[in-house]
């Protein structure tokens, strides 16, 4: 079992920079909601790329700019302040240092006999940030 973890904000402006996947959400009126990362099984978080957030840095930035006006949550409804989201999400499984003779980052992605497995190529789509963290270009299901 996965969770799912997303922004949420009530204000139009906010929601206009979270860009073309914040969602709107049926159960509020003017609210919406942007998926913003996945933790899986024990596996290392995933996060979603966005039109402003390409690095774990950039959604660190986006919502303490914007934090008057965002609430993290996961599927399950549980809130999460950024201190809880960092405990819970970004430091999980924390990546480890880049492997200049590699060419990446070691340990950083599910486990490395993950990496390039068929038919799941984990490397199809995702990319490290300059911090070794996991994105997606892809949109989430």
């Amino acid at each position: 079992m996965g969770t799912n973890f997303y922004f949420y904000t009530r204000n139009k402006a906010v929601a206009r920079m979270m860009g073309p996947h914040a969602e709107s959400i049926d159960r509020h009126k003017e609210a919406w909601e942007l998926h913003i990362a996945k933790t899986s099984c024990g596996w290392k978080p995933v996060f979603e790329e966005h039109e402003h957030i390409h690095s774990v840095r950039d959604l660190d930035r986006f919502y303490h700019d914007n934090m008057r006006y965002l609430t993290i949550f996961d599927e399950y409804g549980q809130k999460y302040t950024w201190p809880e989201f960092e405990e819970r999400v970004i430091k999980y499984g924390t990546p480890k240092v880049f492997d200049p003779e590699i060419g990446m980052y070691t340990g950083n992605w599910r486990c490395e006999s993950d990496n390039d497995c068929e038919p799941y190529n984990h490397w199809d789509g995702e990319y490290a940030d300059t911090d070794g963290y996991r994105f997606s270009t892809r949109e989430f299901c």
